[in-house]
């Protein structure tokens, strides 16, 4: 607030989430650090068991990072956006969902790609790549028809999730077969 040309402000301590006394940044750089010591530890756990339980299902490793892999990497994505509808901030809930997919995309797809080259399965190409292209389309109407996502709404996008499951373990292995180099675009 202004008061004759001064500004004045709330102490430290009546604001929530701030701790008085002075900063210890090299307590908040050590945290960061095991912090991502221990997402690098999970990411090769996480990556390792996934690719065991698809050989021993029989189930293509693709399969498996569009569903397992994918929900485990998505899960802070839903937790956060779901605290962010239950405070009523939708536009953070939106954000970090469109935010993540376009930054998967182009940050992560791209750095990956500097490190390794990427061969891309022809099921992408020709299943999964237009199925996130028709999701992305559909939402276009859906957030257009008053600028809010119905419960309706979302139970439409479940069930469409729920599709794409069932067509991704049970008509798509038989249009395109085991996952081998040959079947790569």
């Amino acid at each position: 607030t202004y008061q004759l040309g001064k500004v004045e402000t709330e102490p430290m301590e009546d604001i929530p989430g701030v701790e008085r006394g002075r900063p210890r940044v090299w307590v908040d750089v050590v945290l960061i650090l095991v912090g991502l010591g221990l997402l690098w530890g999970g990411s090769v756990l996480l990556v390792d068991a996934s690719v065991k339980i698809a050989r021993t299902l029989g189930v293509s490793e693709l399969a498996i990072a569009l569903t397992i892999v994918a929900g485990g990497t998505s899960a802070p994505e839903l937790i956060t956006s779901t605290v962010a509808a239950v405070r009523k901030k939708t536009d953070i809930a939106v954000g970090n969902i469109l935010g993540s997919n376009v930054f998967n995309i182009f940050g992560i797809l791209g750095t990956t790609s500097l490190i390794f080259e990427q061969r891309v399965n022809g099921q992408v190409l020709k299943f999964d790549g237009p199925v996130m292209l028709l999701a992305s389309l559909a939402l276009i109407p859906i957030i257009a028809t008053g600028n809010r996502i119905s419960r309706r709404e979302g139970v439409l996008m479940l069930l469409a999730y729920l599709a794409y499951l069932v067509l991704l373990f049970t008509v798509v292995p038989g249009w395109f077969g085991p996952a081998t180099p040959e079947t790569a675009a």
